[in-house]
């Protein structure tokens, strides 16, 4: 009897500390966007013309991508409430589904913008900075990849 008790008492006590290892650690800190944008702009050696009409553009696409990702987390939220309140599963899965549809039209209309946004910057660049900004993306995307399990 005291042993079923103690490996009761083990199993109340360990089972939260098993449930919060499941949980994702605070995702990597990502540079400052301004200081992403001064060493981008000294990179490509842009002309004080480029960087107008870059600001331009930017100011143009930050007002429609705050919008866009304001709603995303709002839906988010709102998924999360649902699978939070306690029903099963699959009552949740119904009630959410379109959501989550939602959720995936906003995330198509975020990487839309981005898509416009990458266009504008590009149209802008010399031959010469275009070759450079693809070397900066290469570069970019071995940082961001993550790295292999040991």
């Amino acid at each position: 009897m005291k042993n079923k008790i103690f490996i009761l008492i083990l199993i109340f006590i360990f089972t939260p500390v098993f449930a919060l290892a499941h949980y994702p650690k605070e995702p990597p800190k990502i540079k400052d966007l301004k200081q992403f944008d001064k060493e981008l702009a000294i990179r490509l050696n842009l002309t004080d013309e480029q960087l107008k009409i870059l600001r331009k553009n930017k100011a143009k696409n930050i007002k429609a991508m705050e919008d866009t990702i304001d709603k995303m987390e709002s839906v988010r939220k709102k998924i999360r409430n649902i699978y939070i309140i306690g029903i099963p599963k699959y009552q949740a899965d119904i009630r959410t589904a379109p959501m989550k549809m939602e959720l995936v039209l906003l995330k198509q209309n975020a990487d839309k913008i981005r898509e416009e946004n990458r266009k504008n910057f590009e149209s802008i660049l010399t031959p010469e900075q275009k070759k450079e900004f693809e070397q900066f993306k290469k570069e970019l995307a071995v940082q961001r990849k993550p790295h292999a399990p040991r």
